[in-house]
């Protein structure tokens, strides 16, 4: 297949490339605070390239783009995320492993076995975002396209802002900006083509004024003060119609395990739907995913290493369970209810995974053990597994007997431990004096955890409904601790582990489930416990140094369920790795990224890979950008060299594709009618500096040569060659440069005229 021009320069196709990627790319961030995506910022990756794809003409270079970078997008995310620069051969085991299973996913979904679910979902909706960026590309082009796709996002962005808890605010701004400024691109290119001159100062007349409007339009938005609706909200008669209650700042929400804590808040109302059934014999918390970094809005995971393990070995080395606190391993069976709707990138648990085992893995597959987490991950999102896990007998022996903290207290703790989990964004004062109140000049971290927790319990009542939602500039547990001052369990365990955070003891953020219901129809072994999507749940865990991790549970009316005392009871020794898990080279696990369906209020599991993996991230976005500037500075010359080693030698025989290929050079910069011959372009010759004389001797060698049949000779070839290279050079200058150099010559053959 051949290039095919599309009637724009390159620089044209640079903007209309990179505006199209940055007007899909804003409903991205909106997305994910609906959860439809997750980790949206990893989506830069595709649209650089697909932009980088489009400064081509080859448009079977642009679906071959495609295809390569949803590809590596898959690989990376769902194969190599924790391991980035992994060899060439490990990428590649991982993009096989990954289409087999993309492949059974297929069959599976074609005969009715399965339903649409990760990787195959997420390769599907990348396929969707190349086909809606060419899409967009495309209408940007088109003026009343470009109004209405524009229209249409309006309504969108309009539709989310009332009838969700989520304020699209800046991409509104960002469309209707783009929106504006790209609509008065068209409209100065389309009085260009139509008047028979326009010099630079009528662009800069048109431009100009608009700039100007635009510029005073937003700072004047940005200014002035935003007052409450002045007319009620018309879906709000809506949601209280159909039942979600009241809520402080939006709609009430349907109580779940979510897939993205990154902004809590707001109300809830119970959902009774079963979710999981447990098959065990001590009715426990379910443990699932564990955040450590806290944003003022939400939770977000960090990087956690990952250490592949294959089902039925121990993984006790990895993950040991706290020490000197006695307690006993648990098995639970647990299945994953049809229907329930629960998607989740971890393996639920009791509190210290030991062992999975009775789990069907895709072929070549293993587990992936988060070592900084202690949690446990599979590729397919498993229905049916069985743990083992390490539970607690009550604590509180071991702890209020453990020796003084140090001063500061923050030194106590290893600088691992201390810099990870003890990470704060900026607070409002308040906070830290609450904390520091709470904590006093207690030396006796148990008695300063038991403190934060009394208080919690005893200060704020727990409440669902009429919860608001942090403002743009409010801290999510500022507000709970001296505004709204009710709450739920994520406002409960986030207060806990920032105030604890703010006197120097390290927290992690925990979610998961509270203990089920029996099932009384259950007549097997043990006991059954169904767990419900009201049943979602979040918690904290303190580390103490000498021990390690303890759960602790601050929302009212909870209690962490502590297994009962036993003579028999004793710490768990750790227990070396099997030999069969490879530690040295370890395989590549393929980690699945859960795929949201719901937006919910409880507890959840975030796929963000934390910090480092942002900085990867940003590294490559950078090293891309780097290249597009470096495509852009150079694209010039390079294009140059392109065209020009088409007739490298001056041979008769080059002759024809040569002017043919300067005559299509001059149609696309608009110099030339499709229909123009040799002689027509005498304009255009004039216009790039081409002497009279030399563009006479092209016309007439050229025309000798199709015509006469006679041989020509080489100081004539050579000569019109000359012509041609300087003339391809001139039309591949940009056209600003062009109008500037023309302007140059006509103000010259002026003052020439003028003189004579």
């Amino acid at each position: 297949m051949s290039a095919r021009g599309d009637g724009a320069t390159g620089w044209q196709r640079a903007y209309l490339a990179g505006l199209a990627a940055i007007w899909l790319f804003v409903f991205f961030h909106p997305m994910e605070q609906l959860s439809i995506v997750v980790n949206a910022g990893t989506f830069i990756m595709v649209f650089v390239g697909l932009s980088l794809a489009q400064l081509t003409l080859w448009r079977w270079f642009r679906a071959a783009m495609a295809v390569l970078v949803s590809e590596g997008y898959m690989v990376y995310y769902y194969g190599l995320s924790h391991d980035a620069f992994a060899p060439p051969g490990a990428w590649v085991q991982s993009a096989v492993t990954i289409n087999r299973q993309e492949l059974a996913q297929m069959n599976a979904l074609l005969r009715g076995q399965l339903a649409l679910t990760d990787p195959l979902q997420t390769h599907l909706f990348l396929f969707c975002v190349c086909g809606l960026y060419w899409l967009v590309v495309y209408a940007c082009r088109k003026r009343w396209l470009w109004v209405l796709y524009n229209l249409l996002a309006l309504v969108a962005l309009a539709a989310i802002d009332g009838n969700t808890p989520v304020r699209p605010n800046q991409a509104l701004v960002v469309v209707l900006t783009l929106f504006l400024t790209h609509l008065a691109w068209l409209q100065y290119h389309r009085l260009k083509a139509a008047a028979t001159s326009f010099r630079i100062a009528n662009t800069a007349r048109f431009a100009t004024p608009v700039a100007a409007v635009l510029s005073l339009s937003l700072t004047v938005g940005w200014a002035l003060p935003k007052a409450d609706a002045v007319w009620e909200d018309p879906t709000q008669s809506l949601r209280q119609w159909g039942g979600t209650g009241k809520g402080g700042d939006g709609p009430a929400q349907t109580i779940g395990y979510q897939e993205n804590n990154q902004h809590l808040g707001g109300s809830f109302i119970s959902n009774d739907t079963p979710v999981l059934s447990v098959v065990t014999n001590y009715p426990t918390y379910l443990r699932g995913q564990v955040y450590d970094y806290y944003t003022g809005k939400g939770w977000e995971t960090g990087y956690v290493h990952q250490v592949p393990v294959n089902a039925g070995d121990t993984f006790a080395a990895y993950s040991p369970p706290p020490a000197h606190v006695s307690g006993r391993l648990v098995e639970q069976k647990i299945t994953v209810l049809p229907g329930s709707g629960l998607h989740a990138s971890v393996l639920f648990g009791g509190y210290a995974l030991q062992r999975v085992s009775g789990i069907q893995l895709p072929l070549n597959a293993a587990l992936a053990l988060g070592q900084e987490s202690d949690t446990v991950s599979a590729p397919g999102n498993p229905t049916t597994y069985t743990v083992t896990s390490y539970e607690l007998t009550n604590p509180e022996a071991v702890l209020s007997h453990l020796p003084p903290l140090s001063s500061p207290r923050a030194q106590a703790f290893p600088e691992d431990i201390r810099d990870t989990y003890t990470q704060l964004p900026e607070l409002p004062d308040r906070v830290f004096k609450l904390a520091n109140q709470l904590a006093g000049q207690s030396v006796d971290e148990y008695q300063i955890v038991e403190n934060v927790l009394t208080y919690l319990q005893t200060h704020y009542p727990y409440e669902t409904e009429d919860i608001p939602r942090p403002g743009a500039n409010q801290d999510y547990v500022d507000q709970f601790l001296f505004d709204s001052r009710r709450g739920y369990c994520n406002n409960f365990s986030s207060a806990m582990a920032v105030l604890l955070r703010c006197v120097g003891i390290p927290t992690r953020w925990v979610t998961g489930f509270a203990t089920g219901d029996i099932d009384a129809s259950y007549s097997g072994p043990g006991q059954r416990y169904i767990y419900r999507n009201a049943d979602a749940h979040s918690w904290v865990e303190v580390y103490f140094p000498n021990v390690g991790w303890i759960p602790f549970d601050p929302t009212p009316t909870f209690t962490f369920p502590f297994l009962p005392a036993s003579t028999s009871d004793k710490p768990v020794p750790v227990t070396p790795p099997s030999p069969s898990v490879n530690t040295t080279n370890p395989k590549p696990v393929v980690k699945p990224t859960p795929a949201p369906k719901d937006s919910t209020v409880a507890a959840s599991s975030s796929v963000n890979r934390g910090r480092i993996g942002r900085w990867i991230l940003d590294g490559v976005a950078g090293i891309l950008a780097a290249a597009v500037l470096m495509l852009l500075a150079l694209r010039r010359p390079v294009r140059v060299w392109w065209v020009q080693r088409m007739w490298r030698q001056p041979a008769a025989a080059l002759l024809t594709p040569a002017m043919r290929r300067l005559t299509r050079l001059l149609q696309r910069a608009g110099l030339a009618e499709p229909a123009s011959t040799l002689r027509d372009l005498e304009v255009a010759a004039r216009q790039h500096g081409i002497a009279p004389d030399d563009y006479r001797q092209l016309v007439t060698t050229t025309e000798a040569h199709w015509y006469g049949g006679k041989p020509i000779p080489p100081q004539e070839i050579e000569r019109t060659h000359r012509t041609w290279l300087a003339w391809v050079r001139a039309a591949l200058v940009h056209p600003q440069q062009r109008s500037q150099r023309t302007a140059r010559k006509k103000d010259s053959v002026d003052e020439t005229m003028d003189e004579t």
